[in-house]
């Protein structure tokens, strides 16, 4: 993580509440910032996915940036990816394949 960035928080799946060391982000000077989509109404939802297309898709369309991809299954083992899921162990996101 680069000096003088953001850190994003959108959701969490493990509760709102969590001990955190707040050293990394005053040493790296970050700058913090959270938010929830789910009390937005469905004219912000949708500017939202707007902005997404016109300013995010041509960035991973490019290569300038992807998700990082903790791991894939087969649809056949979707119980196995949804219990690498539960244990909070991943990193990225988890996929399926079709």
């Amino acid at each position: 993580m680069r000096s003088a960035g953001r850190l994003g928080l959108c959701g969490y799946l493990a509760g709102a509440k969590t001990d955190f060391n707040f050293l990394q982000v005053m040493l790296k000077r970050l700058s913090l910032m959270g938010s929830t989509l789910r009390p937005r109404s469905l004219e912000a939802k949708a500017a939202i996915a707007t902005d997404l297309l016109r300013e995010v898709w041509p960035l991973l369309d490019s290569g300038r940036i992807a998700p990082v991809i903790d791991s894939t299954y087969p649809l056949a083992q979707a119980a196995k990816a949804h219990a690498r899921m539960e244990s909070s162990k991943h990193i990225g996101k988890i996929m399926l394949t079709v």
